[in-house]
């Protein structure tokens, strides 16, 4: 995959295909990824289009449907936007290296709780994610990204020594967020 990232790459998001196809269904819907793969491209500042991550198993038979839709992902991977993992192969660790060696946004709702996600760090991957990962709904008006915060919402200290704790506790962006400031005494 590196040699594939440096050829096509950087991207300004990478998308979780399998997650975004599965959002609120219980099987894969490829209308739902072809909108969040628009959605992205809209929002890119190149207006290049994602790179979407799918499993081999993904792009075969039934979960493709509409011959527009194969047409659909000709186009993405003749435009080097589509990375078709192997078969046997966890497509996670294949988005989540693209997305931090592209130091781009990862659109996916995958909670990133895996056992191998905690190999990766207790400190540098929550931030990580806390500053990269946009999530999405499905709304009456269609697909919604959430964008990551453009302030960190954990715990601050500041350079004199005062910390800001905010005051809602979990990890929706859009709650509008006070903060406590807490400095401490000087002897």
């Amino acid at each position: 995959m590196q040699e594939w990232l440096q050829k096509y790459g950087p991207f300004d998001a990478v998308v979780d295909g399998a997650n975004v196809g599965h959002i609120k269904q219980n099987q894969f819907v490829f209308n739902q990824l072809k909108s969040a793969v628009n959605l992205a491209r809209k929002l890119s500042p190149s207006n290049k289009l994602p790179l979407v991550i799918l499993h081999s198993g993904r792009v075969k038979g039934q979960h493709i449907g509409s011959p527009k839709n194969k047409t659909t992902l000709q186009y993405w991977k003749e435009s080097g936007a589509l990375y078709v993992t192997p078969q046997g192969s966890n497509d996670d660790w294949y988005w989540l290296y693209a997305a931090i060696s592209s130091k781009c946004l990862l659109v996916t709702n995958d909670e990133m709780r895996d056992h191998l996600f905690e190999l990766l760090g207790t400190s540098f991957f929550p931030r990580w994610k806390e500053k990269h990962q946009v999530r999405l709904s499905i709304t009456r008006d269609g697909l919604k990204f959430h964008m990551p915060p453009p302030y960190s919402i954990v715990i601050q200290e500041s350079e004199q020594g005062s910390w800001h704790i905010p005051t809602v506790i979990g990890d929706d962006f859009e709650t509008r967020r006070q903060w406590v400031c807490a400095n401490r005494t000087k002897r």
